[in-house]
């Protein structure tokens, strides 16, 4: 797995038990890994086209396990960044979730974890700007988005956001 394949570390350890390798995330620490033929999950998290690229140039069978809710997270991002829109994303930028969906658009996106940071990202533009397009990482919580978004809308005149957010991960933090 690109990772681990769950955040379980118990079960995690019990798989490699049974010889589930982890790979590193960054593709510049594979070198040390055979992976021509080798069978690679993607965990739900997804990845970015030059993590993918690089393990199909190296050989490696890929099996996708992108999580559905995370794929159209990743289809919303592209339709905004299509549609002309600023994109923010709400979430951590360090999260392989919205790493890879940054990596898909090519940087094209502003990552903010709160609402303090999606003050100062107005402060910095030169420019405030016109269209901004909202989603959010899959699994932070309703408040912290909805948090951000009240201050966008105070500062942005067309704001359009889409709900990204997993219901089953909503559920669980209820």
């Amino acid at each position: 797995t690109v990772g681990p394949i769950i955040h379980n570390p118990i079960v995690v350890e019990r798989l490699e038990g049974d010889g589930l390798q982890v790979l590193p995330e960054d593709p510049r620490e594979w070198d040390k890994f055979d992976l021509e033929g080798c069978t690679v999950i993607i965990r739900s998290h997804g990845l970015g086209p030059k993590a993918m690229g690089e393990l199909e140039r190296r050989g490696a069978h890929i099996i996708d396990a992108t999580c559905s809710i995370v794929t159209k997270a990743l289809r919303s991002a592209k339709s905004l960044v299509k549609d002309d829109y600023k994109l923010v994303i709400v979430g951590s930028s360090t999260h392989p979730e919205v790493a890879a969906i940054v990596e898909h658009l090519d940087g094209e996106a502003v990552v903010v974890s709160d609402p303090e940071e999606a003050v100062a990202w107005l402060e910095d533009e030169d420019e405030m700007p016109e269209r901004v397009g909202v989603t959010a990482q899959t699994t932070i919580s309703q408040d912290s988005l909805q948090a951000v978004v009240e201050v966008l809308h105070e500062n942005v005149r067309n704001l359009k956001v889409l709900n990204t957010l997993c219901k089953t991960t909503q559920r669980r933090q209820r």
